[in-house]
């Protein structure tokens, strides 16, 4: 009996060769890391499976359904990225610089999340989780507040172009004196 490409795990090497070639079978598995960055045209099959996918300047529009990415999924200055999958899981997952970027996904799911400069970004979806880590949101103009459950996270950061807000300050661990921080500056350095 033989094995199809999605049946066995590829390297990272032998995965951006298939994908670049259009050749990627749905439900292909990767060993390792997936490195793609700075592709200009990519398509990823659905239900891609792998360790760490780096995706960083790449001109990817919208990422597929099924994707699953263990450790961490890179996709800083993909300025053309609109739309990521319901239900995304991944350890770490950088935004940073994606322009295009309007909304998260309801589902969301992730430890680390940096959204930094996602100047469109407009709300947050209702069932989705920062677990533990940190979340840096700085840049993102356009967001009016954090829901309560994110304000417990190790570290926040979360800048608009008007500054501080009072959603960050309020947050346990706040470390900046701004208007309507109700930590009285007990935890601000």
């Amino acid at each position: 009996m033989t094995t199809t490409t999605a049946e066995r795990c590829v390297t990272g090497k032998e995965a951006r060769e298939l994908i670049l070639a259009g050749a990627a079978p749905d439900g292909l598995r990767v060993r390792g890391r997936l490195d793609l960055t700075n592709t200009k045209e990519v398509e990823l099959p659905r239900g891609l499976r792998c360790y760490h996918l780096a995706l960083r300047g790449s001109g990817v529009r919208a990422l597929p359904a099924g994707l699953a990415v263990e450790y961490k999924l890179d996709l800083q200055d993909c300025r053309n990225l609109e739309e990521l999958p319901e239900g995304l899981t991944v350890g770490s997952l950088v935004l940073r610089g994606c322009t295009a970027l309007r909304a998260l996904p309801e589902g969301l799911d992730v430890c680390f999340l940096d959204l930094q400069g996602c100047a469109r970004l407009a709300g947050w979806p209702r069932r989705a989780r920062v677990r533990i880590g940190r979340l840096n949101a700085s840049g993102c103009a356009r967001l009016t507040g954090l829901p309560t459950g994110l304000r417990r996270l190790a570290q926040l950061g979360w800048r608009s172009a008007r500054g501080w807000t009072s959603a960050a300050a309020e947050s346990p661990g706040c470390r900046r004196r701004c208007a309507g921080c109700r930590c009285a500056g007990a935890a601000c350095p």
